[in-house]
């Protein structure tokens, strides 16, 4: 049932300030774990379970506590990193979302009727060993469809990674305006967030040496010319010039220019 499906059940039964309750608790159960906020998570959850009625089913009952108990053992699992057997499924949509590298390649073995977040999960981790940036990107934008912002966030970035060491500045570039447009959404989404996915700075500054190339290269000196002044191979140069752009984004000299005295003036 979706949220608004739940708001409008709610709305039509007896005591309903009581429901509404619970279901913020809930709410924000789910916000935590998208977030990556385990223990926000494990707290909200607990709240929510107080906060359930009393004639609830043991069944359910019985379900909703054993997810706290998996949340807390993920929040264990994912800062000290024991062996994951006890909560493998769940533990793989937490820390593969969120970053961890501590997971075992077993766990990557899903069945084929896994949820589809889940297999999402896996197939970044997979991307992640095989340094495939596209499939990040194609993962990453899976993710922000079902609402999950900060994996995605954490999947562009790793990809944003791959194409720097690539000098593939053009992708680079795409990898900054996607992660921009999921900062407004993030920000929209859940303005309380302050999380490492917005407080890291983009892009990645230049070395001395690199803007110093490039600020040459941007007043109209050949790469020779630059090689001569700087007392420098001309492979020197062009290894500075390409890092450079692809820091930046920037297709050619001339972007790099714009970007240059764009820079200057802010």
């Amino acid at each position: 049932m979706r949220q608004d499906e739940l708001d409008t059940a709610i709305a039509r039964v007896p005591a309903r300030s009581h429901h509404q309750r619970w279901l913020r608790h809930l709410r924000a159960a789910t916000d935590a774990i998208i977030y990556g906020d385990l223990r926000r998570a494990e707290l909200e959850w607990r709240l929510f379970l107080e906060a359930t009625p009393r004639l609830v089913p043991r069944r359910l009952r019985t379900m909703i506590e054993s997810v706290e108990s998996v949340l807390g053992g993920i929040r264990s699992a994912t800062t000290a990193g024991p062996d994951a057997s006890g909560h493998a499924p769940a533990l793989l949509y937490v820390a593969t979302l969120h970053g961890s590298s501590r997971l075992p390649e077993e766990i990557l073995d899903l069945p084929v009727d896994a949820p589809p977040v889940l297999r999402l999960a896996a197939r970044r981790r997979r991307a992640t060993r095989d340094r495939n940036p596209a499939e990040l990107l194609r993962v990453a934008e899976g993710l922000r469809r079902y609402r999950m912002l900060v994996p995605s966030v954490h999947a562009v970035r790793e990809a944003r990674s791959i194409y720097l060491g690539r000098r593939a500045s053009g992708k680079v570039r795409e990898c900054d305006e996607i992660l921009a447009e999921l900062a407004r959404q993030i920000e929209d989404d859940a303005p309380w967030y302050r999380g490492p996915a917005l407080t890291a700075e983009l892009p990645t500054p230049l070395t001395e040496r690199e803007l110093e190339v490039a600020r040459l290269a941007a007043e109209g000196l050949r790469n020779r010319e630059i090689a001569e002044r700087l007392e420098c191979s001309v492979r020197t140069v062009e290894s500075h010039l390409a890092q450079a752009r692809a820091k930046l984004g920037a297709k050619d000299r001339r972007a790099l220019a714009r970007l240059l005295t764009s820079e200057r003036a802010g």
